[in-house]
């Protein structure tokens, strides 16, 4: 808190030694030495300063997780500090179980009528959670968010007075429950049935089981559903008609959106501000049902992670999302990411990422080719980086990038505790293809990043670098030979803790890397001597 608030006064101009000398100003221990100047002169500068602006020093001085601490820290600095702490409402804002009782109660008493920001996390609590929530509880006129975590499948007492009363100013409600907790209690409804808070825009529920349907949910900017058993596809669609400005929507393992019948011939839902959009574990019926009626055309990011057995890229967008985001246009690079069995893809402002449980290569080329069509150019031409990450690539899974993409950078990246064997991809960037026509596997890397590197470093390593490098002398001009590398980034892959690195590789790899820029744990190594 010290430094924080330091900090905080040095943007005002006040240093250290003056914000500590307010604690001998006439507030605690009168000078007894005759004053030569004013007292508007001899006060310290932070003194001088108008109450607003200290209020500011002090709001932006206390860390969200300790703030009612740091206020009673700061109110002891001198009277004026204690009075203005105390009197200033809105600092006691911010209420947070894992504060202890004490400070909860302090804080409830000293906000007055200033809006509430409650937290209660069972797992940094210093409270009762029915203590927590009978305080709270009887200031939610007050309330602005809200914010639940729980450990348990208990979750009853959270509600209680939700259930029966309406909080009129709340803004943010997160209640994210256990896993399984939503098989504990049926479907519960809030405000006593009424609407759901008109100023309300941020709704985050997970494994707690709330009756949507009451809440005639409109006007949201995010929402987010994980794990709620009793709810519907028209719930979720009239939330999303009721909500033009929504920015961001998650769904996930909602099974009670298997009847999507109703909903055949239902009209498109224009979300303009929609940016993004993640839909796992959902019904197929239901996936294909949001992909072929919202109408996103500011969408940046889409996930989707379901079971795709059956079920092609191509059936997903046929008459879906793809015809109605922004045409991707004037993109420079682009990205690809595969890790434990999904994939993602980065275009421009534009990122499109699927799980699923087996990785089948021919879902990513249907979507490769997707993407292309809404480029409208090959994506050959454009720079590419393969990024590699815990997962088990097969060789034609290369030899396809070699003929479909520029790959320009190469990131192998594994676990050490659970990853693949990923460096058995390295010798096979180490020589020519056994295929027709013979060429070099992702012949235009110029930039390779791996931690596959251990204590020893890695031969394999130096030996795909030096055969790569000289690829050129004596080659068969009919075959591409790959390019040299101009950056080569290498990390420590090993279990437990970074190693002093290993210069004798280190010297190595910049040896036959021939003025290469090398890296070790992204720090530049300087350049050999010659």
């Amino acid at each position: 808190m010290g430094d924080s608030l330091t900090d905080a006064l040095a943007g005002f101009g006040i240093s250290k030694r003056e914000a500590a000398s307010s604690r001998s100003s006439g507030d605690h221990c009168p000078d007894p030495r005759p004053q030569l100047l004013p007292p508007i002169y001899s006060d310290p500068p932070i003194h001088r300063l108008p109450p607003e602006i200290l209020v500011e020093i002090v709001r932006h001085s206390v860390r969200s997780e300790t703030c009612l601490r740091d206020l009673v820290q700061l109110s002891m600095v001198c009277k004026r500090w204690s009075v203005l702490i105390e009197d200033t409402s809105f600092l006691w804002g911010s209420v947070n179980a894992a504060e202890g009782p004490a400070m909860v109660r302090k804080a409830l008493q000293a906000a007055k009528e200033a809006p509430l920001d409650l937290k209660f996390n069972e797992k940094t609590t210093q409270m009762a959670r029915t203590d927590f929530f009978e305080a709270v509880g009887k200031r939610m006129g007050y309330w602005r968010s809200l914010t639940v975590n729980l450990q348990s499948r208990d979750w009853c007492f959270v509600l209680e007075d939700m259930e029966t009363s309406m909080a009129p100013n709340l803004e943010q409600l997160r209640l994210l429950g256990h896993f399984g907790a939503e098989e504990s209690r049926s479907s519960v409804s809030l405000f006593g049935g009424a609407s759901a808070p008109p100023r309300l825009k941020e709704l985050s529920l997970a494994c707690i089981p709330i009756n949507l349907t009451s809440l005639r949910l409109g006007g949201l900017r995010s929402l987010t559903l994980e794990s709620i058993p009793e709810i519907s596809s028209s719930d979720i669609l009239n939330a999303c008609i009721n909500s033009p400005l929504l920015e961001s929507l998650w769904l996930e393992s909602l099974v009670g959106l298997q009847d999507t019948s109703g909903h055949m011939n239902h009209s498109f839902i224009q979300l303009p501000s929609l940016i993004y959009l993640s839909l796992t574990d959902l019904p197929i019926p239901f996936l294909n049902l949001m992909l072929s009626i919202v109408v996103a055309p500011q969408l940046r990011s889409l996930y989707v992670g379901c079971d795709f057995q059956g079920h092609s890229t191509t059936q997903l967008f046929a008459v879906g999302m793809g015809n109605h985001i922004t045409t991707i246009s004037d993109v420079q690079t682009f990205d690809v990411t595969f890790e434990n069995g999904g994939y993602e893809i980065t275009i421009g402002k534009f990122r499109i990422g699927f799980n699923m449980d087996e990785l089948a290569i021919s879902h990513f080329q249907e979507t490769f080719d997707w993407i292309s069509d809404r480029l409208g150019r090959s994506l050959k031409e454009l720079p590419l980086h393969l990024d590699l990450t815990n997962c088990e690539p097969e060789l034609s899974y290369l030899e396809w990038f070699t003929r479909r993409a520029t790959v320009t950078t190469l990131t192998l990246y594994s676990n050490p505790y659970s990853g693949t064997a990923l460096e058995l991809i390295i010798p096979f960037l180490s020589r020519p293809t056994t295929s027709d026509p013979v060429t070099w596997l992702l012949p235009d890397v110029e930039t390779f990043s791996t931690n596959l590197v251990w204590d020893r470093g890695n031969p394999d390593i130096l030996d795909m670098i030096a055969k790569r490098h000289s690829a050129h002398k004596g080659h068969d001009l009919a075959t591409v030979t790959p390019k040299p590398f101009r950056e080569i980034w290498l990390a420590y892959g090993g279990k437990g803790r970074i190693p002093h690195p290993n210069m004798e590789f280190l010297k190595e790899v910049q040896r036959v890397g021939q003025g290469a820029v090398v890296y070790w744990e992204r720090e530049k190594l300087a350049p050999i001597s010659s």
